[in-house]
């Protein structure tokens, strides 16, 4: 893969300079324009708990992205004709970042760890710890940890600001092929300036967590009754986890969409952080086409807090409802 021409797209998402250290505190720095204009908010400790057959699923909010329309690529008429439907002809699309506790045979699994507390990725971050220890359940009580990719907002979390282990006892999942993507030093050395510093924050990552990270192929069974699917595009490894509760199944989307709205409406439409924008959308559309098949309930990273929800079909498209459990 060409990471010189294809990573990032417009690299405005959570951009991080280079230069990353262990050394003291972390400080990968957000590139000019991402949020020093528009701040995240800091929301309340967002915490949601509900039992679905044998699983219990908390919701936890790590904090809010302030999104907007310009992240997205496509046919500009289209998306601001969404846009205006929706109450949002402003451009402005906040999009949360969820994470999941799946409780489950005496075992507590964490799904993605939000953005973290690291200085530089901006405000209102940082809230996951909060959050479980909310919800009953210290960092030192997670068993598990899957991460369904690897950008910040979804493993910035798994690192305190003074790069140590903020789940001390935790077995680190994902996939192999995210893993030898982010840890690979071609790709950090062809990468754009603008992306070295998530390559190198990637990959101290994964060195603290060295001796306690599994790397599984898709289709592994990470725990009983979740396997991690292959979803690609968004990065090369993006990864899906279905649930299988005993009552229904669930499908954790992860990033399969970035605006529950904008991307059910218009489901072609680009991202400024698909690494292939191409493979994204098709990869969007086949899941899409199967869970409203199916009526399969599904939880999203970016879906409205706390992510419950289902697409249904909507004419040649379709559209997303939140769902109450």
């Amino acid at each position: 893969m060409n990471t010189s021409s294809s990573f990032m797209g417009r690299r405005r998402f959570l951009g991080l300079a280079a230069g990353a250290s262990v050394a003291g505190t972390l400080s990968p720095s957000i590139l000019a324009g991402s949020h020093a204009s528009h701040p995240a908010s800091t929301p309340p400790t967002g915490v949601f708990s509900t039992k679905v057959g044998d699983v219990r699923i908390t919701a936890l909010l790590d904090g809010v992205i302030p999104l907007q329309k310009g992240y997205f690529s496509g046919e500009e008429q289209a998306i601001n004709a969404v846009l205006e439907a929706i109450g949002r002809a402003d451009g402005n699309l906040p999009a949360p970042i969820n994470a999941y506790l799946i409780q489950t045979g005496g075992k507590n699994i964490l799904v993605d760890a939000g953005m973290g507390a690291i200085d530089g990725f901006g405000p209102g971050y940082g809230q996951i710890s909060a959050a479980l220890q909310a919800a009953g359940v210290t960092p030192e009580q997670i068993d598990t940890l899957v991460i369904t990719h690897a950008h910040p907002d979804h493993l910035g979390g798994v690192l305190s600001a003074t790069g140590t282990a903020v789940f001390p006892k935790a077995t680190l999942i994902i996939s192999e092929t995210e893993f030898a993507f982010w840890n690979s030093v071609e790709n950090l050395t062809t990468a754009p300036d603008e992306a070295k510093g998530i390559f190198e924050f990637a990959q101290i990552a994964f060195s603290v967590y060295a001796d306690r990270v599994r790397q599984v192929p898709a289709g592994t069974e990470v725990a009983p009754g979740m396997t991690l699917e292959a979803a690609p595009g968004h990065t090369p490894g993006h990864s899906i986890l279905r649930i299988n509760t005993g009552a229904q199944e669930i499908l954790m989307v992860a990033d399969l969409f970035h605006s529950a709205e904008l991307h059910t409406a218009l489901p072609d439409l680009g991202f400024g952080f698909d690494i292939d924008p191409a493979q994204a959308a098709a990869t969007r559309k086949k899941l899409f086409d199967q869970v409203a098949t199916d009526k399969t309930l599904i939880l999203g990273s970016h879906a409205h807090f706390p992510g419950f929800g289902r697409i249904l079909r909507d004419g040649e498209a379709y559209r997303y409802i939140p769902v109450s459990i």
